[in-house]
């Protein structure tokens, strides 16, 4: 996609790379810091889940209903078919 919407505006082969790398790298880092903050609040959901309930089963229900809401979130953005693809 990005090849495409630099070739679109006059670019090279070369500046596509350079934005594509650029892209890349920004979306790596954006993941790396969701998944350090999930090393954090995991834990800390069971810690917290733990002394307030005795159990961990308020985390897991928390949990579930991220994830649950995670893969609409993911079917909504990536796996629908979009309109113009289906004519």
């Amino acid at each position: 996609m990005t090849v495409y919407r630099v070739k679109l505006r006059g670019g090279s082969d070369e500046q596509a790379q350079h934005e594509a790398v650029t892209d890349t790298a920004a979306a790596l880092g954006f993941i790396s810091a969701i998944g350090a903050v999930g090393g954090f609040f995991i834990p800390k959901a069971f810690g917290t889940s733990l002394t307030l309930t005795g159990s961990p089963v308020g985390a897991m229900k928390v949990f579930l209903v991220f994830y649950i809401v995670c893969v609409l979130v993911t079917w909504l953005v990536y796996g629908r078919r979009k309109a113009s693809a289906a004519k």
